[in-house]
């Protein structure tokens, strides 16, 4: 997979898991499992990602893993750094 390709759908995955982690957070899920959460989600975003580009399922896990920490560290950066 190209890095155009990996930039085209991992931008919008990771505001997607970004967004259903805090409508989860905001239904009552517990908070110290929110980290586990956003990994699932990536995971499967990146197995969704590698079923349209035609890749292997295990490319889209480490896909997966990488958007989904990426999605965690990118809220918790935001949630502690606000001006």
């Amino acid at each position: 997979m190209a890095l155009e390709q990996v930039l085209i759908y991992g931008f919008p995955a990771i505001a997607i898991i970004i967004a259903v982690v805090k409508v989860a957070r905001e239904l009552g899920f517990d908070t110290k499992y929110v980290p586990i959460l956003s990994l699932v989600l990536g995971i499967l975003c990146g197995i969704v990602i590698s079923f349209e580009q035609g890749l292997t399922i295990p490319a889209g896990i480490v896909l997966g893993v990488v958007l989904g920490t990426a999605a965690c560290g990118t809220y918790d950066v935001g949630k502690y750094n606000k001006v």
